[in-house]
């Protein structure tokens, strides 16, 4: 079997942990939520625009500051807190899993 097919078969293994089910579960409220949806929507925009931007200075400040403020007021919205400890408790996952693999991978070197 191929490295890419083991890869496979372990993304099918990552889609059937509880943490994974519970963190889609979380996303698919949000999306069902046609408002949420769309503020959730343009914040990551924002984000991911931030971030692309690469700029520095007093600018880049205050809008980091905004979207700071942003996330809090995000964050205390129910739905988005429970997305939020899923995604992290999946994040915690992953991490675990790489982990684990670097030191497979590691005993051998």
């Amino acid at each position: 079997m191929s490295l890419l097919d083991e890869a496979k078969r372990l993304s099918i293994a990552i889609k059937e942990a509880d943490e994974f089910r519970a963190m889609k579960q979380a996303k698919n409220v949000i999306d069902g939520n046609r408002e949420l949806s769309y503020i959730m929507e343009n914040y990551n925009r924002e984000q991911m625009e931030f971030m692309r931007s690469g700029k520095s200075g007093n600018n880049m400040e205050a809008k980091a500051a905004e979207l700071k403020q942003k996330f809090q007021d995000l964050a205390k919205i129910p739905e988005v807190q429970y997305y939020l400890k899923a995604a992290n408790s999946f994040n915690d996952l992953m991490v675990q899993v790489y982990k684990y693999i670097n030191d497979l991978i590691e005993e051998d070197l």
